[in-house]
């Protein structure tokens, strides 16, 4: 009786599917899919480069009429008590000079022969008046700010030796200047990118008696990165923990939110060879908001996994899953679960994980937490779905004598398609599902999900046809099989 059903069945499916080649025939071939046209006009683009140079170039002459200007009257003021604050504004005007010539050069091709010195002519004439300065007026009353400029302009002119010389003649000899903590600064960050990690800390941390100075939270930040770079992670991970804790989050102050946010991210760096993994859950839950918490999590399994850390991922990970069962950043940790369990060869650990990944996905709460998108939440459990239910597919196939994949496999699209949305069906996951479960023999499930994929309304003709008669050779397949079943029954009769 059964066989009879299966065969009308196919009947059935053959008109169906008769129609769906008519349907699919008769589409119009003149169709146009034309994209509206898009008037692209550069003409603001133009008109915005075309005013940037008219105003640089206006306060380039202008910049010239004030040097020739004061030029002439240091010539007339030879010798007199204020010459040396006129070189030093002359010396001024040569370094904001430098600023349009810098303008110019990365505008080329629209400078015209005479119009500007480049950025190098003047940062070199500036230094050549500071000198001026420092010789012919050994007690001029500015003399630290001197050093400091020639050691700015000396750096952008790539002469590091002669910067490093005046930084060092400031923060020896100038000690109670306003611009100490801000040489000792630059100093160290001399030393720093010459890889003198010893000197460069010996310099930031002459700034921590200056905690008002704007240079203070810098060198407190580039001391824990000479630290690291000595290999002592305990006092490096103590100074980038002070950083986030000196500046909080809710800090208007664009530069200490900012200096937090890069203080925080290393320490997901520094924290590997000083934390134990049971450990970095809670240090970094006393330091960062709940907005923070999950990016950092995240990104400290990041760091792990680079570094084959994967049984320590599991550790943090799963504590703060535990934690924040609502936090945005759940999926996101799921994730990372799945991933390293799936190296680590834990597969059936991967597919718990799935199975809570899913659950998640589809029984939050979104609408309380707007930072959190159900729909990001989905495309994270499907898209992670899919690669593993893909990867151990194709290990399947390479060899068919690993069956434990082929049911792995299966066990993946299930918890896949278990929450499927009738109405917003995913086609392309059933049919590939389908496409399994064919070649495991199991004919009637796949017929069922292929009949299933045929029924979308909104699914393309072409792909309605080829899961249409996936049914029926699915069908067919089981008919043979349950004729094959009662011969070799009858045979042992």
């Amino acid at each position: 009786m059964k066989t009879i059903y299966l065969q009308s069945k196919i009947c059935l499916s053959l008109i169906v599917l008769a129609t769906s080649w008519t349907a699919l025939a008769s589409k119009s071939q003149d169709a146009k899919g034309l994209l509206p046209e898009v008037n692209l006009n550069s003409d603001n683009e133009d008109k915005n480069q075309d005013t940037a140079y008219k105003s640089e170039l206006l306060i380039t002459k202008t910049e010239t009429k004030a040097i020739e200007s004061l030029q002439k009257i240091i010539q007339k003021k030879k010798g007199a008590a204020e010459e040396a604050d006129l070189l030093y504004r002359l010396a001024e005007l040569y370094m904001r000079r430098a600023k349009s010539g810098r303008f110019f050069d990365l505008n080329a091709e629209q400078k015209k022969a005479g119009l500007s010195q480049s950025a190098a002519e003047s940062l070199n004439a500036a230094i050549k008046i500071y000198s001026s300065i420092i010789t012919r007026f050994p007690k001029y009353a500015n003399l630290d700010a001197v050093h400091f400029n020639i050691a700015l302009a000396s750096l952008q002119t790539k002469q590091v030796e002669k910067a490093k010389m005046h930084y060092l003649k400031l923060t020896t000899e100038f000690s109670k200047s306003k611009l100490y903590p801000d040489a000792l600064l630059e100093l160290g960050e001399l030393y720093y990118n010459q890889e003198n990690f010893t000197a460069a800390l010996e310099q930031f941390k002459k700034i921590e008696a200056f905690p008002k100075s704007k240079a203070y939270p810098y060198g407190v930040y580039k001391s824990a990165w000479c630290y690291y770079n000595l290999k002592d992670s305990v006092p490096a991970v103590a100074k980038l923990k002070q950083i986030v804790e000196s500046n909080p989050a809710d800090s208007t102050d664009a530069k200490k939110f900012n200096l937090r946010k890069e203080a925080l991210r290393d320490l997901t760096l520094f924290v590997e060879e000083s934390v134990p993994p049971e450990q970095l859950y809670t240090f970094f839950r006393k330091i960062a908001t709940d907005a923070e918490l999950g990016d950092v999590i995240i990104n400290l399994s990041s760091l792990f996994e680079s570094h084959s850390h994967y049984k320590e991922v599991n550790v943090f990970i799963t504590e703060f899953i535990e934690k924040n069962e609502m936090n945005p950043y759940v999926a996101k940790a799921y994730v990372k679960l799945i991933d390293v369990n799936e190296i680590l060869k834990q597969r059936e650990t991967v597919l718990s994980h799935l199975q809570k990944l899913s659950d998640f996905c589809y029984e939050k709460n979104f609408s309380a937490d707007p930072k959190s998108t159900e729909s990001t939440c989905k495309d994270e459990f499907k898209k992670v779905s899919l690669e593993i239910s893909k990867k151990w597919w194709e290990i399947w196939l390479k060899n068919k004598s690993h069956t434990e994949f082929s049911k792995l496999t299966e066990k993946a699209f299930e918890i896949l398609l278990s929450k499927d949305d009738a109405t917003q069906p995913d086609s392309a996951s059933r049919f590939a599902y389908a496409e399994l479960l064919f070649q495991l023999g199991k004919f009637e499930k796949a017929s069922q999900n292929y009949e299933n994929v045929s029924q979308v309304k909104k699914l393309d003709a072409g792909k309605k046809h080829d899961a249409l008669y996936g049914a029926i050779y699915s069908t067919e397949k089981l008919i043979e099989k349950e004729k094959a079943n009662e011969v070799a029954f009858a045979d042992q009769q």
